[in-house]
């Protein structure tokens, strides 16, 4: 599934992920969801979407991937959520 978001739907995201991971750090929860929608990272997410909306698709390896290479470990389908 692909949808259109912006920078506020970033921080609606970025509030559901702080509420689901309390105990993964900020920096790493966002550097994770930029690369779940297919970023490198959260500041190349934060300058394309600065110009308008961009159509991603949610990529719950990646951003699983990216917490666990960073020590945290979680459950599968929480982009998901926050994406939906």
């Amino acid at each position: 599934m692909r949808l259109q978001i912006t920078l506020a739907d970033v921080e609606a995201m970025k509030a559901d992920l702080r509420a689901a991971l309390p105990n993964v750090k900020s920096s790493h929860r966002t550097e994770a969801l930029a690369r779940g929608l297919g970023w490198r990272t959260n500041a190349a997410m934060r300058s394309e979407l600065a110009s308008g909306s961009v159509s991603v698709a949610a990529d719950e390896r990646a951003f699983c991937d990216y917490l666990s290479g960073n020590s945290f470990e979680t459950a599968a389908g929480i982009l998901t959520r926050a994406f939906a």
